[in-house]
């Protein structure tokens, strides 16, 4: 019995197919680890550049937020020195002109932020 397992041999073309078996198996292994880890790569830059694009739209909406609690007191102050109804008027209008043109160059400016985040 010992004769038989010494003699025991993988014949060649058995063997070399056993190679190019492993051989294909560890490429494929590799090139999956890549990916993955390409993709990892992708996933930690895409959440980094949402994180500071977030970080900005809030920046951009708290500054408008101040801007208009100043706006509105200076609107309030106006008012209390104001003499006419025609002028206490005028102001409210010029007010809520300015308040609306600016929201809508915050909101376009968060907008742009945001847009920058989805393309890179």
């Amino acid at each position: 019995m010992t004769e038989t397992a010494e003699k025991f041999e993988i014949p060649s073309q058995f063997r070399e197919f056993a190679e190019m078996g492993i051989e294909q198996a560890r490429k494929i292994s590799q090139d999956f680890i890549l990916a993955m880890s390409d993709t990892a790569e992708t996933a930690e830059k895409k959440a980094s550049n949402l994180r500071a694009n977030s970080l900005e739209v809030n920046r951009q909406a708290f500054d408008y937020m101040e801007e208009s609690a100043k706006a509105s007191f200076e609107l309030a102050d106006a008012l209390i020195n104001t003499r006419d109804l025609r002028t206490a008027f005028g102001l409210q209008t010029d007010y809520m002109q300015a308040r609306m043109q600016r929201l809508g160059e915050v909101a376009l400016q968060m907008n742009e932020t945001m847009t920058a985040t989805n393309r890179d």
